[in-house]
């Protein structure tokens, strides 16, 4: 199986995510935030790939191939920054996520750090 059928095939779709219920500045300068955060996303052994790429994808607006990326990221360096965000929109988020991930039972955890 060559990569594009692999990926075509463990990320092509997925259970919907709730929606986040707020607006996400994603891209923002961290001097033009309040109080900037890192958004870190952290590997585990049993949350599957398509279903970080989803939650990159869905919740961070990011384009496929660079959510991939981002994941094999996550994946290979055991925890990666994925946004920053101000704090309060960060924490949402990562509740959102950690709701997410507990329907399906994964384990995936998400943090912030400040910059």
């Amino acid at each position: 199986m060559g990569l594009r059928a692999f990926f075509k095939r463990h990320f092509g779709s997925s259970e919907p995510l709730e929606p986040l219920g707020f607006e996400l500045s994603v891209g923002a300068s961290p001097e033009s935030l309040t109080d900037p955060v890192e958004l870190i996303v952290k590997n585990d052994a049993t949350t599957p790939m398509e279903f970080v790429v989803q939650i990159l994808r869905e919740y961070l607006q990011q384009e496929k191939s660079a959510a991939i990326q981002t994941m094999l990221h996550v994946h290979t360096e055991g925890e990666y920054p994925v946004a920053i965000l101000e704090r309060p929109q960060a924490e949402q988020l990562i509740s959102r996520i950690r709701i997410e991930a507990e329907k399906r039972d994964f384990p995936l955890a998400a943090e912030a750090r400040p910059l």
